[in-house]
């Protein structure tokens, strides 16, 4: 990814996350970001959407899944072992999972990762493996998204209205 792409995926990223912090939602989203390439990195973690730096998207080049999977996994056992002192109900994790590329993935790491999280995937652009995201996510559904226009902009703040509602629902 890069170039149109990449600059629309930081504008879209912000975006998300402005929503996310929106008062109404009194604090109530913690956010993980992780990049995946070749292999994966987790950018962010737990932290609230309030006051979120959503960290610069880079390109690196190469996709791989189950690095990304795997990340992912770990990254919400790792939330789930941390002290809960306060005694917070946490809602089912929440997972957007965005590529341009074309990736296998293990079924085991689909399955674990259903398991413990929703799952809904992006397909960015035209070269985006519309078939393995589809099992990828829990409803076997693949949003297609182009890289016109502000397309997924107006995506992730749907997103976003999307899951402040629900947050609202269960107030």
């Amino acid at each position: 990814m890069s170039g149109n792409k990449i600059d629309e995926l930081n504008l879209a990223s912000v975006a998300l996350s402005q929503i996310l912090a929106d008062p109404q939602n009194k604090d109530g989203f913690l956010v993980n970001i992780i990049d995946f390439d070749n292999g994966s990195e987790r950018r962010c973690f737990a932290e609230s959407a309030v006051g979120l730096v959503v960290p610069t998207a880079i390109s690196q080049g190469g996709t791989n899944f189950d690095s990304a999977l795997i990340e992912s996994i770990h990254t919400i056992a790792e939330f789930k072992a941390l002290p809960n002192p306060d005694g917070w109900h946490y809602l089912r994790p929440q997972m957007l999972f965005l590529s341009d590329g074309q990736s296998a993935v293990a079924n085991k790491n689909i399955q674990d990762l259903q398991e413990i999280a929703n799952v809904t995937t992006i397909a960015y652009g035209s070269d985006a493996d519309t078939s393995t995201l589809s099992r990828i996510a829990s409803d076997g559904q693949v949003h297609v998204v182009g890289t016109q226009g502000g397309e997924l902009r107006k995506f992730l703040a749907d997103v976003g209205q999307t899951l402040s509602m629900n947050l609202a629902t269960v107030r």
